[in-house]
């Protein structure tokens, strides 16, 4: 079921700190970084995808008084109710840049069409192998190699795992790595 307004009045305070890390500072200003996050919503689940990146407080066209800083970091995120993270993903972070590379954050006309353009993609009617757009495991069995199989099997126990990176988009890649190898662990509760 779709959440209500007050369902999501709620659930929106905790996004600045889901979709900005902690580690997000670490990335080069000409980076783009991702982070995946879940976010309970109304008894059920919104999946936010949140592309960050920083620039000089020096090269912005026009700094208000909230630039208090050398480096502006911003999030550009997207919540929705359907698990494509990798889609998702794909078509943000160009977004992101491009609004970075405007140098005014006034200038909102491009996150305004990436919106209407996003909302018009039916995501609940994309076949299932969607999910899997840019899950790549290769990192995940390099990282893990003999230990892989410890870890799904701790998973299935239900056990507590604990997944650490420097880089939160590392970290978050991985846990969507692990929930892929397992029938339906990606639909994370989507039906």
């Amino acid at each position: 079921h779709a959440p209500s307004h007050a369902d999501l009045i709620r659930a929106l305070r905790f996004v600045a700190f889901l979709a900005m890390p902690e580690t997000a500072h670490n990335a080069r200003s000409d980076e783009t970084q991702s982070v995946f996050f879940l976010l309970p919503c109304g008894g059920s689940l919104l999946y936010g995808v949140s592309c960050i990146r920083r620039i000089g407080a020096e090269e912005l066209l026009h700094r208000d008084a909230s630039v208090s800083r050398g480096t502006v970091q911003k999030a550009v995120c997207v919540l929705s109710r359907c698990p494509f993270f990798g889609l998702v993903q794909q078509r943000l972070s160009p977004v992101t840049q491009a609004f970075f590379e405007q140098m005014d954050f006034r200038c909102t006309a491009l996150l305004s069409g990436f919106f209407s353009q996003l909302d018009q993609v039916l995501y609940e009617k994309l076949p299932e192998g969607e999910l899997f757009h840019d899950v790549s495991h290769v990192n995940l069995l390099c990282g893990l190699k003999h230990i892989l199989l410890s870890v799904l099997k701790a998973v299935l126990l239900e056990a507590k795992v604990m997944v650490y990176s420097e880089s939160a988009e590392a970290c978050s890649r991985a846990v969507l790595c692990l929930l892929s190898l397992l029938p339906g662990g990606l639909w994370l509760g989507f039906n």
